[in-house]
C-alpha cells in the first residue's frame, strides 16, 4: 500500500532505484503527509518514517514534529510520547521550550496542541526538567492552552519531591 500511495506522488520504489531514493526533510514531511492523507492510517506514515530511517536518513525536529501531529490525528499518542522523548535527548539544541513549542506551532493543528503540550510538559517532568516544563505552561497560556490536570499533578509532585531532596 505505501509503495502505491507513493509512486502516484513520483516516488519510484523499483529495486534499482531503492538506493537513489532521494530523501530530505522535505519530501520525508510530503510523504509523511500523503500517506496519512490517503490512507487515514497513521501507522502506515510511522512505517515510512522507520523505513527512512532504517536507509540513514537523520530525521529532524520539524520532520518529528509533523509526524506527531500525524499520530496524535490517528490517535497513537503512546508514539507521541516516545518522540517527544526522543526530542528531549536527541537534539539538545531543541530542548528549549519556546524554540520546540514554536515549532509544533507551525505544524500542528489546534486540537492537536492541546493534546501534545501537555505530553510535552510531562516529558520534562519525567526527565526531572521542571524549569523547562514551567516555561513551557507559560508559554501554552500565551495561546490559550493549559496542561490537562493529571499533568498539573505530576508537576506538583515533583515539585514536593524535589523540596524534599533540598
Amino acid at each position: 500500500i505505501m509503495k502505491a500511495i507513493l509512486a502516484e506522488h513520483g516516488w519510484n520504489f523499483g529495486y534499482l532505484n531503492l538506493a537513489q531514493v532521494d530523501l530530505d526533510d522535505n519530501s520525508v514531511m510530503s510523504a509523511l503527509n500523503c500517506l496519512f492523507n490517503r490512507s487515514g492510517s497513521a501507522a502506515l506514515s510511522l512505517c515510512f518514517f522507520k523505513w527512512s530511517e532504517s536507509l540513514g536518513f537523520k530525521h529532524t525536529v520539524t520532520s518529528v514534529c509533523s509526524l506527531i501531529q500525524i499520530l496524535v490525528l490517528g490517535n497513537m499518542n503512546y508514539t507521541v510520547v516516545d518522540l517527544l522523548a526522543r526530542l528531549v535527548h536527541g537534539h539538545p539544541q531543541y530542548v528549549q521550550p519556546k524554540k520546540l513549542v514554536e515549532i509544533l506551532q507551525e505544524i500542528c493543528s489546534r486540537r492537536v496542541l492541546e493534546t501534545v503540550y501537555s505530553m510535552l510538559v510531562n516529558c520534562y517532568i519525567k526527565e526531572k526538567m521542571i524549569d523547562e516544563a514551567f516555561e513551557t505552561i507559560c508559554l501554552m497560556e500565551k495561546v490559550g492552552i493549559f496542561p490537562s490536570a493529571g499533568v498539573c499533578n505530576s508537576l506538583i509532585k515533583s515539585l514536593l519531591r524535589s523540596s524534599k531532596e533540598e
